[in-house]
Formats: structure tokens, sequence, C-alpha cells
């Protein structure tokens, strides 16, 4: 997967724009309510009997670097559990925010006043194939498609709700693969919505393909 906000590399860090609600179809001013958070250094993480626990059931040998990721979404989901808060936007460090970002997640959010029924809304994911990102000419939202999706926690949308239920079943059973792919097996329990076309890209570390920056790869 491409650089995520709290791995390998110290320099890594998470954004987050806690105050973002469904409201209006207004361009959003972005820059302003952005939080960062340091990353957590993959390599001094101490793999304890805590964290073997929560990751229980791995399907891979436990990598620090993987670790470090999905333990600063956990860090992230758990400052909205705890914070006043409907809704917060999480964008790793390394992404290209599309032409006229901010105007079109302010329609977007507009739309989720609509369906409140949503819950995490993802504004960009990886695919395998380049002819497999979805495309329209109108920016909306649609249901979460598994179909040729790699994974991606580089930018999204979360509901406290969903906040709330990932991490109680990451209490429950474990997170035994990715932070993305562990919230992308559970989309019929949290539900998840993807912007077409999305909003928001980020490298993508493939194996044989060209070197990017991506410190959960490498490590």
């Amino acid at each position: 997967m491409a650089s995520t906000p709290t791995q390998a590399a110290a320099s890594r860090s998470a954004r987050t724009v806690p105050s973002i609600a469904p409201a209006t179809g207004t361009p959003v001013r972005v820059v302003s309510r952005v939080t960062r958070f340091p990353a957590i250094d993959g390599r001094e993480l101490v793999i304890d009997d805590a964290i073997h626990h929560m990751f229980r059931g791995s399907e891979l040998p436990l990598r620090r670097a993987q670790t470090a990721t999905a333990l600063g979404h956990l860090a992230l989901w758990f400052e909205l559990m705890n914070s006043d808060d409907d809704w917060c936007l999480i964008l790793e460090d390394d992404i290209d925010p599309r032409p006229h970002f901010a105007s079109r997640l302010g329609a977007l959010l507009g739309q989720l006043d609509d369906d409140p029924g949503v819950e995490l809304a993802f504004l960009g994911l990886h695919y395998f194939g380049d002819d497999m990102y979805p495309t329209s000419a109108v920016q909306r939202w649609r249901s979460v498609d598994l179909r040729g999706v790699m994974g991606g926690t580089f930018a999204y949308l979360m509901s406290k709700r969903a906040a709330h239920k990932l991490f109680d079943i990451a209490q429950r059973d474990g997170i035994p693969c990715g932070i993305d792919t562990f919230i992308l097996r559970h989309v019929d329990e949290v539900r998840s919505v993807e912007a077409v076309p999305h909003l928001v890209t980020s490298p993508v570390a493939r194996y044989g393909g060209p070197v990017v920056d991506s410190d959960i790869q490498y490590e």
C-alpha cells in the first residue's frame, strides 16, 4: 500500500478535520481546521502482549510498520469517540487532493444529509488496475464495491458511530490484516460509501513497480 500516517518513518503524521459534518453544499474551509497527529514510529514500536492480542490471528507475520499504521488509525478513532464531534476527516500525509477539492467535498457533504445511514465515506481508494477506478460525469457517492479494490485509508470521513463499531469489532475479534483491509471487510456492518470520481489520490507501492514514498511496504 502507499504511505500511511503512522508507520516506520518518524516524520509521518495524520491530519484530521474534526468538525466537518454533513451540512450544506457550500465549499468547506479545510486547512484552518486541520490537526496534525505525529506518527507512531514503527522502528521503535515494541510488540508486547497487548499488541499481540489486538492483532491476534494475523494472516501474515506481524510487521512493526503495518502494526504502527493500524495503531495510528485506532488512536484517531479513539479521539473521535471521546470528542464532541460526530464526524472526522482523516487524511494521510502523502495525499494528492484533486482539483476543486474543497468545493467538491462541500457538495458531497450536502449529499450525506440525504442519506443519514452512511457511517463511513472514502474520498479515494486504491484499485488493482488503472481501468478499475470508478468514473462519473457527476460528483456523487456510491456504495463501496469491493471488486477490484486493493485498499487504502489515505482519505476517509468517519462518523462517531463507525468509530465505535470498528473499535468494538477490533476488541472483539482482533485485527488479522492491514487496517484498510480490516475496514473493508466490515462494510456490511459499517455502512460505507465511496466518492465517485475520487477526490483524493495517493501513490501505490506495487511489487515490481516504481519505488514510491511508502513506509509500510519497505520495512
